[in-house]
């Protein structure tokens, strides 16, 4: 007796071997930014509201391997570094509050992550990805938003 593949089995396979179309980083300064700021790894949402330092990759094996996308490690596994990332609108958000919230792409899985600030257009932020993957990080404040994707490991 012969079984077929269910059309829902195939989608599932297909979906976990997808690749996952980060964001691209960039390693040249942001325009026009400070110097405490320059060597720190950017990257934009794909509307152009945010831009984020990856702070982190400091900490990592990516300093020195300059990924063109965007990675990051999950909390699963404790470490000396924190996945911290300062968001900077540039569309002025002032809301003092940033809501960043996460949808993995390739599996179920999502996380919400707040943080109330006095005012401004810099939002510091720990991006805490709770599972391998690629993930779709949403930033929102003060009426703007914008995404980007991380391919998220594990492992450095």
């Amino acid at each position: 007796m012969m079984f077929g593949v269910s059309p829902i089995v195939t989608l599932l396979g297909a979906v976990a071997v997808a690749p996952c179309h980060a964001t691209q980083v960039h390693y040249r300064a942001y325009p026009g930014i400070g110097a405490g700021l320059a060597p720190v790894p950017w990257i934009a949402t794909s509307n152009g509201a945010f831009y984020g330092h990856l702070f982190y990759f400091e900490g990592t094996p990516w300093r020195l391997s300059k990924p063109r996308r965007a990675r990051i490690f999950t909390t699963v596994v404790r470490r000396r570094v924190a996945p911290k990332v300062l968001w900077i609108s540039r569309r002025g958000a002032r809301t003092g509050r940033l809501v960043i919230h996460g949808r993995r792409l390739d599996a179920l899985g999502a996380f919400t992550w707040r943080e109330s600030y006095r005012s401004g257009y810099q939002f510091p932020s720990y991006v805490e990805i709770p599972a391998a993957g690629c993930w779709r990080v949403t930033v929102s404040s003060g009426g703007s938003s914008g995404s980007v994707v991380f391919d998220a490991s594990d492992r450095f």
